[in-house]
């Protein structure tokens, strides 16, 4: 019988902590570049990538943008924002992974260090998640795997209590590097490679740092888990894309845990052996998921809620994807993250005794899945019903249209999400 795995990783880079008045604040906004197999090209204005899949497609997210740019300028969270959302509608219509977790645990060990308010502003995006609980029980296991460190100018003197805080909870690396050398980029880029398995490299730029940088903090996720039952044949199998063109993909076909439905939504869940998840969903009629039917934390939400049936066939198709955000400051402005963008806020006083604020965001993440393993996660719903009788029932679900989906950790949080809408 095949064995299917499932492996991802993820790095989420806060660059730069530059001293007050050293560097210049931009929020235009993540940008980024996506890329699956085969290939394809989006755009948002937002958070704008390259995509493959296999077709050619362009979709602009410009209204999207254009709605969080005015909230952003007004001062005011989106009602209802949450990080997870903002990013998901900055990449509407085009396939992408993200790791919210990653995002989260970097903001949480900024937020050891930060002002009442600051703290305050970055608790609402972290919405409850215990950063520190998970990385205490990801060391204990094998499937999920957290790694941190704060790289600093030699001009800044890191205080003891916030060293110690990041050392104690979080495991942090503290490392002292010359970012006016050229090579300080690939010595990073080396330790993130490290942390997840070569499946991230070349996330900084040598033009991202500076003499003026004053730090760097970085977080990265390696998640890689067999399923509980494994996918037990691959064939050949046409998608229906997002523009309704189609795509013969590596179809997989096995076993779901649970079937669940929603609005025009359908949706699966299929168990990892060391108690992940993961949660896919689709529109009833195949046709692309928008607006509010792409909410990931609804579709978590109602998969809790699952319909009983006695057989459940899931077909779900081999893919790989690939997203960098170049910078997330708009998208976390959107929900409320303002204070540590302020160059003269003085949102970080616990980390150093010199004014610092957060210059730039950034994430790189990376998933592939087929019947041997996946690296990053993501996947698709797309549902069949089958005549059932009295006696028996049965349900098929078929990911050959565009699919949201999320992996969870046995807590239920989000380490990975993301949508697949094209080949």
């Amino acid at each position: 019988m095949t064995r299917s795995m499932l492996s991802a990783a993820a790095i989420l880079l806060l660059s730069v902590l530059a001293g007050c008045g050293s560097a210049n604040t931009s929020a235009a906004g993540a940008s980024g570049n996506t890329t699956a197999v085969p290939s394809a090209q989006t755009s948002a204005a937002a958070m704008s990538g390259n995509t493959t899949a296999g077709t050619s497609a362009q979709t602009s997210a410009a209204a999207t943008a254009e709605k969080a740019s005015a909230a952003g300028s007004q001062g005011e969270k989106v009602s209802g924002a949450s990080i997870e959302n903002a990013v998901a509608e900055d990449f509407d219509g085009q396939n992408y992974t993200f790791s919210p977790m990653s995002l989260k645990m970097a903001l949480s060990m900024l937020k050891e260090g930060a002002s009442a308010e600051a703290a305050s502003e970055l608790s609402g995006c972290i919405a409850g998640t215990d950063c520190a609980k998970a990385q205490a029980a990801a060391a204990k296991g094998t499937d999920i795997q957290y790694a941190n460190s704060f790289w600093v100018s030699s001009n800044i003197v890191v205080k003891k209590q916030y060293a110690d805080k990041l050392s104690t909870l979080y495991g942090a690396e503290l490392e002292n590097i010359d970012f006016g050398n050229a090579a300080a980029a690939d010595t990073i880029n080396d330790w993130i490679s490290k942390k997840t398995a070569g499946l991230i490299d070349n996330v900084l730029q040598s033009s991202d740092l500076s003499s003026d940088t004053s730090g760097v903090l970085v977080n990265t996720v390696h998640f890689k888990d067999s399923w509980n039952e494994s996918f037990f044949s691959t064939d050949k199998q046409k998608f229906t894309n997002a523009d309704a063109t189609a795509a013969q993909v590596d179809m997989m076909h096995g076993k779901m845990d649970q079937y669940f439905e929603y609005g025009n939504m359908q949706g699966i869940v299929k168990n990892y052996a060391n108690g992940c998840r993961f949660v896919a969903a689709k529109e009833r009629d195949g046709s692309p998921v928008a607006g509010k039917d792409g909410d990931v934390e609804e579709m978590i939400s109602q998969s809790a809620s699952p319909i009983d049936y006695d057989e459940m066939t899931l077909d779900m198709p081999k893919f790989r994807i690939e997203t960098s955000a170049d910078n997330l400051m708009q998208e976390l402005e959107n929900c409320g993250v303002r204070a540590i963008f302020d160059p003269y806020g003085g949102a970080l006083p616990d980390v150093s005794d010199k004014p610092l604020y957060v210059s730039k965001i950034m994430q790189k993440a990376t998933v592939s899945v087929d019947e041997n393993g996946t690296e990053a996660a993501a996947a698709t719903a797309a549902i069949e019903m089958l005549s059932a009788s009295a006696e028996s029932t049965e349900i098929r679900v078929t990911l050959d249209s565009p699919f949201i989906y999320a992996i969870l950790d046995s807590d239920g949080n989000i380490l990975f999400e993301g949508s697949v809408c094209s080949f």
